[in-house]
């Protein structure tokens, strides 16, 4: 596998990933950063999940000021019968919802079923928020059976870590 490239026009991509949607990083207006705050940049993972799920799951996570969304699609290789792209819908409801909400969108799959199996697909989630992130900035994974419950005071705990 080679290293995610960038260019102004197209997303990080790799010689077995494809790249189906990318949109620019605006501000959430659901969110309360301001241009001094880390930006939060949400890793999404899934895999022949629910539309109505994901949307959910990506909706719950609004009120923490997310920035941008890299969503990774594909089975791990020891699941059977997995495939290395989820439905259409799956993809639209995730585009639906960045749109909705104001959040920056980049949409990746696989062309085969990630070998490496999770640890694989996680480690190129983080290689993708490299060329999105700014240094300072957070990172959040969340995969798609996944709500936020209860928003309140986790950018203000956040942080607080930084001045440990």
């Amino acid at each position: 596998m080679t290293s995610p490239t960038s260019s102004s026009s197209a997303a990080p991509a790799t010689a077995d990933t494809k790249q189906t949607s990318e949109q620019d990083a605006t501000p959430n207006s659901a969110g309360s950063s301001t241009a001094s705050d880390p930006s939060l940049i949400l890793l999404f993972s899934w895999y022949a999940e629910r539309p109505d799920w994901i949307a959910a799951a990506l909706a719950s996570t609004a009120p923490l000021g997310i920035t941008h969304v890299i969503a990774l699609d594909g089975a791990y290789f020891l699941l059977p019968q997995g495939r290395p792209r989820s439905s259409t819908s799956e993809h639209h409801a995730i585009i639906e919802t960045c749109n909705a909400l104001g959040i920056g969108l980049t949409l990746h799959w696989p062309q085969h079923p990630w070998a490496g199996n999770e640890l694989e697909k996680r480690t190129t989630l983080f290689r993708y928020a490299d060329q999105v992130a700014k240094p300072g900035d957070w990172l959040l994974m969340w995969d798609a059976d996944e709500l936020m419950t209860n928003p309140r005071g986790i950018r203000q705990r956040l942080a607080a870590t930084a001045e440990i």
